[in-house]
């Protein structure tokens, strides 16, 4: 959604954020939360006396804030209509973890990360041991996906050491 964004608001000037550079947005972002930045002006991290250096060597900030500006995890078309009832519509759907139905099943924790790891082939998943405490069938099938998951087995689950 954020492509389709950048053209709404840049009309014929607005580029398309390439993979590589979405990646790199993603490590500053990260980079940012790693020097505890919180609260600090975006130019102030690109500044070249009392900066890092590390941030203009990835991106010039008027990039960083174009895709800033831009990231969008939803459909703007469809928004106004689930607005009529929800604040939260831009978001809502990053957080509830409910089916498009809205009915809740079982095995939320199974479901999500499956939902979460949906396309994703030879990585890594990391989560917390609410996911893996009583998931062993996913931890088998994010391994069919040819997927990880590092985590704890609580010790009364006795059933996996049998």
């Amino acid at each position: 959604m954020t492509n389709s964004e950048g053209k709404r608001l840049y009309k014929d000037a607005g580029k398309e954020i390439e993979e590589t550079e979405f990646h790199a947005y993603i490590g500053l972002l990260i980079l940012a939360g790693v020097y505890k930045s919180h609260g600090e002006a975006t130019k102030s991290l690109w500044n070249t006396e009392n900066g890092r250096p590390v941030f203009p060597s990835v991106m010039p900030v008027n990039n960083f804030k174009r895709i800033s500006r831009i990231m969008q995890f939803d459909d703007r078309e469809k928004r106004s209509h689930r607005r009529k009832d929800d604040p939260l519509a831009a978001i809502r759907d990053i957080y509830t973890g409910k089916r498009a139905s809205g009915i809740r099943g079982k095995n939320q924790g199974m479901r999500v990360v499956l939902d979460l790891t949906a396309g994703l082939k030879g990585n890594n998943s990391i989560c917390d041991h609410f996911f893996t405490s009583h998931e062993f069938e996913l931890a088998m099938k994010l391994l069919k996906k040819k997927l990880t998951i590092p985590g704890t087995i609580k010790n009364y689950c006795k059933m996996y050491w049998d």
